[in-house]
């Protein structure tokens, strides 16, 4: 396949954590267009483009949203995994050159990653997904991060209750372990 300029993008769950790392990211450098659902309440800068579609996101609404788009980015709830297969069909449908889909952190391609954390396999089974669809020319990136740090800072994700100033110590402490930062993204 012939490389693909990309240059206009669609995020969708751009309300979410991972957004604004990811419109800042990328509104200088490409022409953004954001996918709300109807009933998300996130605001967003007059210089984007906001499409608001129903929460169950119909295919009619999806192909119109995508339509002359080279990317989408996305930023869904990874507990939302079969509305990805939903979102990534309608791009295949719209002529969508390149898709990323939420599933950054783990490492989906470590097997021991998997068989420690088995409701991971969604995020495989999409990858194996996205991979088929690349004999309708549809390209795809999945990006890898290791855990946000600072995210789970906020929410105890990574042991840490620093309200109450405490630490879950994992194996014996002395255990080094790869994070990232969500503006890393």
């Amino acid at each position: 396949m012939a490389a693909t300029l990309i240059r206009n993008v669609v995020v969708i769950g751009a309300g979410g954590s991972l957004g604004p790392a990811v419109l800042k990211a990328f509104d200088s450098h490409f022409v953004v267009t954001i996918i709300s659902r109807q009933s998300s309440t996130s605001t967003f800068a007059a210089k984007y483009k906001v499409r608001i579609v129903e929460d169950d996101y119909p295919t009619a609404q999806l192909l119109e949203a995508f339509k002359n788009q080279d990317a989408v980015i996305s930023l869904i709830s990874p507990g939302t995994s079969q509305t990805q297969y939903h979102i990534i069909d309608a791009a295949v449908e719209a002529g969508v050159k390149r898709f990323i889909p939420a599933d950054f952190g783990y490492d989906i391609a470590n097997a021991n990653a998997i068989a420690l954390l088995p409701a991971l396999q969604i995020r495989v089974d999409i990858i194996n997904y996205l991979k088929a669809q690349e004999e309708k020319d549809m390209t795809w990136t999945n990006i890898t991060t290791g855990p946000f740090f600072d995210w789970g800072l906020t929410n105890g994700f990574t042991g840490f209750d620093i309200p109450n100033r405490k630490a879950m110590i994992y194996d014996n402490g002395d255990q080094p372990f790869s994070t990232s930062t969500v503006m890393l993204i």
